[in-house]
């Protein structure tokens, strides 16, 4: 083999090098390129949305004048006066801050993934009047609809302007002015356009003062399924529409919940909702029967700042972003609900990079938070770590219907079976805070001297027996003489299929109670199935949650008038006099003192009655990938929200 010179190899060591650092230029400049597509990519995104908020505006303006509108006098250019106000004296309601979003130059293209409310379960549907469920108020409605006014982030005591305007408040909180924002188009729905099927829902629609009478007429209508909000509204003398954008809403009485409950109401697309499929007008006579199976209740509709995409079971839950919003675009443009039930499962597709955000259950909290390795994600801060206190509590429901739970010396007994402090410790590795009764616990309406039942199960064995509760057959299982027939104490509880925390507390809880006598069969249940079970009452008892608001009305859940009507959410058909006078004072009530007195009095009453095994506030440990960007919670329902997040690749 010859040999090559000296000279030889030098001069082809040099040229290799040469091709070397021709090609890391020449990478370096593909990656720059890249980032700068990307950049134009943004850009353009960002002028587009730009571009359809200013042709909105001009389309608007172009309105205004049609009609004979002129511009102000004021020293703002800009400025129209669009309206005269009924009374331009009253100061407008709606002054709350509103939301901040994301910086200007935030990238407007994002995709944002994440489990639908964190547990990737299938909801029932989409149809907001009836649905009762937190899953799909929030994780759906919250972004589909609009409201008359939302409550500020920073100060959830006041409120700013969603769809409406402007709120005059008169006559001592008893009549609501209302003018509603014009513009604000309806997002088209969910057919196959151009199937002559669908011809009769074709053209654009507007908002209208009459959709949200729409909403107000369906949730009063007893044929329709809304009892959880129908005792919200059934002080309300009348809701009477003056134009197409101004309507007054009228109280019968001055009441405390008027402010949040008329800022609650949103619009319902009369033109969809009183049609079926084929353009038919449902006879008046059994329109609410109707409603309740609208052929349009697996998908959602409404005029926010997104559109509901499609629903593809156990799989995705799509919304994207509507570019004809009326209010300020947030930054994602899609957001993707994916429905996965293992938490194992949800875990690997967060880690590999599917999902946006997680929710650690107990376990993965404790492996890797609690328990991992310094150097893990978790821990070395490439994933963002945020425990966050729900306003949320856990309870266990007794059906009160049923003759071995009617005795609250049996609930009492029950709840001293129950060793929750130890299932918080190590069931929740502290992801909890016990609770005695039904108001958050961080608030004032939260009555802190009363202290919780503690484990004991002697005690619970006293208080059976009082209650009369003997083993009268030495066959190891109480029971009791009622109306003349002798009765076991054994009863099934619904729990939640896919909480593995929860179904662990139960267990524990089922051994405690077989000490005693008792024999509970657990009946782990989808989620779905679980809610109608809970509605229609068909259950012995129940694992349960509420999502709570800023200002609680217990009349919901513990009037009894609530007990004996349909599908309301007094499900364990609690009934107590004295109760559901503090709840009616509570009402009529403003002054802050007098409120904290009264709530610390029903605190007082649900305590020793017992209607539910108070559990605990939950707490959450939520994991974000870096390239989500303004991460925030906010102080009412913090984890409800991400219209100021944006994703950054």
């Amino acid at each position: 083999m010859k040999q090559e010179s000296t000279s030889t190899v030098v001069i082809r060591a040099i040229m290799s090098l040469a091709v070397v650092g021709f090609l890391g230029l020449l990478i370096l400049q593909i990656n720059n390129l890249e980032k700068n597509l990307i950049l134009v990519k943004n850009e353009s995104e960002l002028t587009k949305l730009q571009l359809n908020k200013m042709n909105s505006n001009i389309s608007k303006i172009s309105k205004l004048l049609n009609s004979g509108v002129l511009l102000s006098g004021s020293n703002n250019k800009n400025s129209i006066n669009k309206r005269k106000w009924f009374h331009p004296d009253v100061k407008n309601f709606l002054m709350g801050e509103e939301p901040k979003l994301a910086p200007e130059n935030a990238p407007s293209n994002g995709v944002f993934d994440k489990v639908f409310s964190f547990q990737g379960v299938d909801p029932k549907g989409f149809n907001f009047v009836i649905e009762n469920g937190a899953d799909v108020s929030e994780e759906v409605q919250e972004y589909v609809t609009m409201y008359l006014g939302r409550r500020s982030p920073n100060n959830p005591s006041v409120f700013y302007g969603d769809l409406a305007e402007r709120i005059e408040i008169t006559d001592d909180y008893k009549e609501y002015t209302i003018y509603l924002k014009e513009g604000v188009k309806w997002h088209r729905p969910l057919v196959k356009f151009g199937d002559s099927r669908y011809k009769w829902i074709e053209k654009e629609y507007f908002v209208t003062a009459h959709d949200i009478k729409y909403t107000y007429d369906l949730i009063m209508n007893s044929q329709v399924q809304a009892s959880h909000s129908r005792n919200y509204y059934k002080d309300i003398e009348f809701v009477k529409v003056l134009d197409d954008y101004t309507l007054i809403v009228r109280w019968k009485k001055k009441t405390y919940q008027s402010v949040s409950t008329t800022m609650g109401l949103y619009p319902t697309p009369q033109w969809l909702y009183a049609y079926n499929e084929d353009g038919e007008l449902f006879p008046e006579e059994t329109a609410g029967l109707k409603f309740n199976e609208h052929w349009y209740n697996s998908k959602a509709i409404g005029c926010g700042a997104y559109e509901f995409v499609k629903w593809d079971k156990g799989v995705l839950i799509q919304l994207k972003r509507n570019d004809d919003y009326i209010g300020a675009m947030p930054p994602i443009k899609t957001i993707n609900y994916h429905l996965i039930r293992d938490k194992n499962q949800q875990l690997l597709n967060f880690q590999s990079g599917l999902l946006d955000i997680h929710n650690l259950p107990v376990a993965q909290y404790r492996d890797k938070i609690l328990d991992g390795a310094k150097n893990s994600p978790y821990k070395n801060g490439t994933f963002k770590v945020e425990p966050v206190t729900r306003m949320v509590y856990r309870y266990i429901g007794w059906n009160m219907e049923l003759p071995i739970f009617k005795d609250k010396l049996v609930r009492r007994a029950l709840t001293h079976a129950m060793d929750r402090k130890n299932v918080i410790k190590k069931q929740l590795n502290g992801l909890g805070t016990l609770i005695t009764g039904s108001f958050y616990r961080y608030s004032t309406a939260y009555d802190t001297s009363i202290k919780p039942y503690e484990f004991d199960l002697s005690e619970s064995k006293r208080l059976l027996k009082e209650a009369g509760w003997i083993d009268s057959d030495q066959d190891g299982i109480l029971d009791k003489i009622i109306d003349g027939v002798k009765t076991d104490f054994k009863f099934g509880i619904l729990a939640y299929g896919y909480r593995e925390e929860i179904k662990s507390w139960v267990s524990i809880f089922k051994e405690n109670l077989y000490k005693l006598g008792i024999q509970m069969e657990m009946q782990p249940t989808e989620w779905s199935v679980m809610l109608k079970r809970m509605e229609d009452r068909e259950f012995d008892a129940y694992t349960g949650g509420w999502g709570l608001d800023f200002d609680s009305d217990p009349y919901q859940i513990w009037h009894s008038s609530e007990a004996d009507i349909p599908k309301s959410s007094n499900r364990v058909g609690f009934r107590n006099k004295e109760a559901d006078r503090i709840i009616d004072k509570l009402r009529e009530t403003f002054e802050p003192d007098e409120r904290v007195k009264l709530h610390h009095q029903f605190h007082k009453i649900i305590h020793e009655e017992q209607p539910y095994l108070f559990m605990y506030n939950e707490k959450i440990v939520v994991v974000t990938q870096p390239r989500v960007k303004n991460v925030s919670f906010q102080k009412s329902r913090p984890h409800v929200q991400t219209m100021n997040w944006y994703i950054e690749e």
